[in-house]
């Protein structure tokens, strides 16, 4: 697994800042959640030791518009990249970067567990992993190593719950994260 972290994102969004237009920019952006989004299904593959072929991303277009376009509080990731590159806002541009990149990874992971799940008839289940350091939040530490069926959601004491690590309802349980799932049968 990989996923920039937050120095690398920087780095990068000040770079895209200074030598990009802002449709540049946005084609790159998508192009990059595109792209965590694949190895997030790649991975599940690699944990469950299952075939990898690309014939998965049949559809793609729709689990695009789901995953990568998934509105907020009305806006989806092209308007709020559009809003950072506007306003030169390096940090807030970083920030969405990598809280996107880190939920379409885990999206896509969650995605193909499901479709591994239905098409081998057998229970696939997900395991909760945090980066057991000082920085995790208490909310994802109560979860942390919880091990249950793909199809179910991981409950926090504060009342959230999600499918898999950037999918809470709260954004304070999504921003940063740095948690990730493995899968197991």
């Amino acid at each position: 697994m990989y996923i920039a972290e937050f120095d690398e994102i920087h780095a990068l969004a000040e770079h895209l800042l200074l030598n990009y237009s802002e449709d540049e920019i946005v084609e790159y952006v998508v192009d990059y959640l595109t792209d965590a989004y694949i190895r997030g299904r790649k991975k599940t593959c690699a944990d469950l030791n299952w075939d990898w072929t690309d014939y998965y991303l049949l559809g793609w277009d729709e689990w695009q518009e789901e995953v990568i376009f998934k509105k907020f509080e009305g806006k989806d990731v092209r308007d709020r990249v559009r809003e950072y590159v506007r306003s030169m806002d390096t940090e807030s541009l970083a920030r969405v970067i990598t809280t996107e990149e880190h939920r379409d990874f885990e999206t896509g992971g969650y995605q193909q567990a499901e479709d591994i799940q239905q098409e081998s008839h057998r229970i696939v289940r997900k395991i909760w992993n945090t980066m057991e350091d000082d920085r995790v939040r208490e909310t994802h530490d109560y979860i942390g190593g919880m091990k249950v069926p793909v199809t179910s959601r991981f409950y926090t004491f504060d009342g959230d719950s999600a499918m898999f690590p950037g999918g809470f309802s709260k954004p304070e349980n999504c921003i940063n994260c740095r948690c990730w799932l493995t899968f197991t049968w």
